[in-house]
């Protein structure tokens, strides 16, 4: 690039409130030097007796010789006071760009700076006046005499006459020294290869010729003075080096040689102000000194992505590769599309060797471009192929890439399955389902995009209404619409979603099944009831479904089929999924198990001949049972109570269907009550019945009321039939006597019973 001009730019904020470091603001490399002009707007030096006024306007003579080209011209005005924003300079009105304030003992000061090299272009010889200015007085008068007002240009420019490169670092803020407290103040960045001709310059306020108590300036530790003008016990003393005056009121416009107090080589220099009395405000230091810089600017292209609209967003880094100074912070860049220059940029910081910045850029897009264009970005490139910086190679100040607009995003179609109980088609839906979000990012990096969802294209767009997931359908299918953000930027695409919910498969189980199950727990028939085994069945086809059983929580092996036999009892439980849709349903069933009593016995619980006679009955099963005793009720209880002596029968039976069993022959023993011989099939003899069972050889008497023995009767005989030699005997009572042998044990049993007629 050829070589036109370097300048280095540091901000600030437009307002700060507090002291502000004096720091570098810009910087100028090639054949530059500088001159400053300015005046104060005091009538007097700050001293007691001496009147308190301030003027709001004063002027000053400035000419650039014609052999010099104006650079750069820089204002500043200052003041005691709050700051007044607004001046007017030779009848044009300027604006505050950047401004500096400080207090000091409750007292507020301040300095503006604006950019004025249009004005100083328009007269570069002639008188210049600064106007309209408002400083406040009042309380700094009557406080500690430290009103004050003035303005000063800083002039850059270029002089043919150097055959060396020059560098000229303007530094500025609003730092005050005063009462024995020293300031220091590191100029950095500065890139020295030789001491010639070094100087350096300083605007400083409220310095007064009178205060000569221990005032010094050192640079690197060397006093700086310039006698008689500023002698090295009282350097801001009212005096302007340029012009030689000393009829500047609290104010100075000083320039000092400093070659002998450096060297080639030097990155930076100390500077360390000290005041014993007198209240000194700094505010801008300009450098000037021999400095052959080696910077190279080079660029590079790290992204280029777009929202498929009319706009590319390009990133970029740009770094110095150079060995020695800064590369200036408004260095141009200029981006071309297929050729054409479509947005321009400028570097940001200053950048040390080695040092890099980011970017980000957008570029318009014109409509019938390629779908495949090259984007060229040059650094140091103001648009026309020029730049304005030396560097030590030229050629590297390029990259280009090839980028392909990408097409706007299709409709995406997505289907899911109800989840709620209704089935009807409304529900539920997760919006960030892996598979739906796949099909919207459609190969874009989850890392690089954030995913939104609207119901509507215009809240899409303008980010409002933002729908949450899970969101709840009101119709089927329901369209969306999914607005993918490229993270960190305004970069984003619109994608009409439908979502259609499908309904699951319908079918319907049982809630319980009954199984019946023998000894050993195999399956049996059911002799009553639902069948055994019971059958499951979904009711479904084969061609349309998949089925996967389980059996307490564990798939069943084979068992694929709509139908299963359920030989085992327990949790039952099927998934039916739509080969066509993918949606299942899942239900379940219990089956229980139940079975035909077994190991049942009875016990009559009772001795013989007892008062009353009760009969258990014990068994095992895994069904519920009922008992009953002869043909009398069911009973949920195994226990009969008040039975009749007699032969009986006890059946006991499942009540689930799964069988029955019945007991005979269970015998209770005793003796009748009464005997009615009348042969009507009734009780027409008397027995002890069923004794012959545990005692075939007992031996029963029977006599009358005065103890005669009437009869002798076998328990395997008919029994007697109420006669004593063959004549029948009144109606009355009579006695017997047993002898039996029980479990080995004789006994006798003794008792009565009525005869009647």
């Amino acid at each position: 690039m050829k070589f036109i001009k370097l300048f280095l730019l540091l901000l600030f904020p437009l307002t700060m409130l507090a002291q502000q470091p004096v720091t570098l603001f810009k910087q100028f490399n090639g054949s530059f030097d500088f001159t400053v002009f300015g005046n104060t707007l005091n009538t007097s030096e700050n001293v007691e007796g001496a009147p308190c006024e301030i003027l709001n306007a004063s002027s000053a003579n400035f000419t650039l010789q014609p052999q010099y080209t104006l650079s750069t011209a820089y204002l500043y005005w200052a003041g005691s006071g709050t700051i007044d924003e607004e001046v007017t300079l030779n009848g044009t009105t300027v604006t505050a760009e950047r401004q500096f304030n400080v207090t000091s003992s409750g007292l507020p000061y301040f300095s503006a700076f604006a950019e004025v090299t249009s004005v100083v272009a328009d007269n570069t010889t002639g008188v210049y006046t600064l106007s309209d200015i408002e400083i406040e007085i009042a309380a700094h008068c009557t406080t500690n005499r430290t009103n004050f007002g003035g303005w000063s240009i800083v002039v850059i420019y270029e002089d043919p006459a150097f055959n060396i490169d020059r560098q000229v670092s303007v530094y500025d803020g609003f730092q005050f020294v005063s009462d024995g407290r020293p300031l220091n103040i590191t100029l950095d960045f500065l890139s020295i290869t030789d001491p010639q001709d070094s100087r350096i310059g300083f605007l400083t306020w409220e310095g007064d010729r009178s205060l000569a108590v221990t005032e010094q300036l050192q640079v690197n530790g060397n006093i700086i003075s310039n006698p008689p003008l500023n002698p090295a016990n009282n350097v801001f003393n009212g005096t302007n080096s340029y012009t030689g005056s000393d009829q500047l009121f609290n104010m100075d416009l000083d320039a000092f040689s400093i070659q002998p107090f450096i060297n080639a080589g030097d990155t930076s220099a100390e500077l360390a102000l000290t005041s014993g009395q007198d209240f000194v405000i700094v505010n801008n230091i300009v450098a000037a000194y021999n400095s052959q810089l080696e910077v190279d600017a080079i660029i590079e292209i790290e992204d280029i992505f777009s929202c498929g609209s009319d706009e590319a967003f390009l990133s970029y880094k740009v770094t110095n590769i150079g060995t020695l100074g800064l590369l200036s912070r408004d260095v141009p860049i200029a981006f071309y599309i297929d050729g054409v220059l479509v947005a321009q940029a400028t570097t940001e910081n200053f950048l040390p060797s080695n040092a890099s910045e980011t970017g980000t850029i957008t570029l318009p897009v014109s409509v019938g471009i390629n779908q495949d264009f090259t984007v060229l970005a040059v650094v140091d490139d103001d648009g026309t192929g020029m730049g304005i910086i030396e560097e030590t190679n030229e050629n590297n100040n390029e990259d280009t890439v090839v980028f392909q607009l990408p097409p706007p995003p299709d409709p995406v179609f997505f289907e899911t399955c109800d989840t709620f109980e209704a089935n009807d088609g409304f529900t539920d839906i997760d919006l960030f389902d892996p598979e739906l979000v796949n099909l919207i990012y459609d190969g874009a990096s989850p890392a690089t995009f954030e995913l939104f969802y609207f119901e509507t294209r215009d809240n899409a767009v303008n980010g409002t209404n933002q729908l949450a997931s899970p969101y709840i359908n009101t119709e089927n299918p329901v369209t969306l619409f999914a607005r993918l953000q490229r993270t960190g930027t305004d970069c984003f695409t619109i994608t009409e979603v439908t979502i259609n919910v499908i309904r699951r498969p319908e079918f319907s189980l049982e809630p319980e099944y009954r199984l019946c199950v023998d000894m050993e727990d195999n399956a049996t028939t059911e002799e009553f009831g639902e069948m055994s085994p019971p059958i499951i069945d979904t009711g479904l086809t084969v061609s349309d479904f998949i089925f996967t059983w389980t059996l307490n929580g564990a798939v069943l092996p084979g068992a694929t089929t709509p139908a299963i036999t359920a030989l085992e009892g327990g949790e039952y439980a099927v998934t039916v999924e739509r080969i066509s849709t993918g949606c299942s349903t899942t239900k379940g069933t219990t089956v229980t198990v139940s079975s035909a009593p077994f190991n049942v016995r009875a016990e009559v619980t009772t001795a013989a001949f007892s008062d009353m006679h009760t009969i258990e009955v014990l068994n095992e099963g895994l069904g519920s049972y009922s008992y009953q005793l002869d043909n009398g009720p069911f009973q949920k209880e195994t226990v009969f109570e008040d039975v009749l002596p007699g032969t009986h029968t006890v059946v006991v039976t499942d009540e689930n269907g799964c069988g029955t069993v019945k007991i005979f022959d269970i015998v209770i023993i005793d003796y009748p009550q009464f005997v009615t011989p009348n042969n009507d099939g009734f009780n027409d003899t008397w027995n002890i019945v069923n004794l012959s069972s545990i005692a075939p050889n007992a031996k029963i008497y029977i006599f009358d009321r005065f103890g005669k023995l009437l009869k002798e009767i076998n328990p395997l005989g008919p029994g007697w039939d109420g006669t004593y030699n063959g004549n029948p005997m009144p109606s009355s009572d009579y006695w017997f006597r047993i002898d039996y042998t029980e479990d080995n044990t004789p006994k006798q049993i003794r008792g009565h019973f009525t005869l009647k007629r």
